[in-house]
């Protein structure tokens, strides 16, 4: 699928194009998804994947590094997959994948007693993994969707040239935000904007602070 790509981006002290950042965002936002797509498909999952590998590859061959072009198609299978259902068998496969990050941070017991709970009620076992990653600092596992599933795909923090950035696409265009501009933008504490910004991991009312949000409470 081939999609214009709008490029008028900014920062508070200097202009430059969402394609300079195009690959970090790409890589960023499929780590986050990840799990999200396995929930709901195995084999988008796996398509996704391949399509990944074959970027990084023409990528690594050409040395291109706009991937501008791939990050649109990557946001355009994410919006058509949020009207997917979820069922249990995905959501028991990606679950268990997930609880991978967590092997070797639990006794036995614990890990038993969650693929048990899994098996009888992949909804509660979803939610008691988020707390196990809160508990035991994960915080790759933090970010991912299937712990703030409400939060707009296109959104995510990245670091470019010793920066920190937000990137969003808000009306069709791309946008990058310097923290300043995102606390400016969040204001007061309310948890939907702070999820919405990658401040916050909310699963169901369950909230957990991101890499960011201490900047966000140290500045307010």
């Amino acid at each position: 699928m081939n999609m214009a790509c709008q490029n008028d981006l900014f920062s508070s002290e200097k202009r430059f194009s969402f394609s300079l950042v195009s690959k970090a965002w790409c890589e960023q936002i499929w780590a986050e998804h990840k799990y999200w797509v396995m929930m709901r498909c195995c084999q988008k999952y796996k398509q996704i994947s391949q399509a990944f590998r074959d970027q990084v590859k023409t990528s690594r061959e050409t040395g291109e590094r706009d991937w501008s072009i791939f990050a649109e198609q990557l946001l355009h299978e994410f919006q058509k997959m949020r009207k997917l259902p979820i069922d249990s068998g995905n959501a028991c496969n990606a679950l268990s994948h997930a609880f991978g990050h967590l092997r070797g941070k639990l006794t036995e017991q614990e890990s038993g007693s969650w693929h048990v709970l899994l098996q009888r009620n992949w909804e509660e076992a979803h939610r008691i993994l988020f707390l196990l990653a809160i508990e035991y600092g994960d915080d790759y596992l933090s970010r991912s969707r299937i712990f703030s599933p409400e939060a707009p795909s296109s959104h995510a923090w990245i670091r470019f040239r010793g920066k920190d950035f937000f990137i969003a696409k808000d009306l069709g265009q791309w946008k990058i935000l310097e923290p300043w501009e995102v606390w400016d933008r969040v204001g007061v504490y309310q948890v939907n904007l702070l999820t919405k910004y990658r401040l916050l991991a909310n699963l169901g009312g369950i909230v957990h602070p991101l890499a960011h949000y201490d900047q966000y409470i140290n500045r307010y």
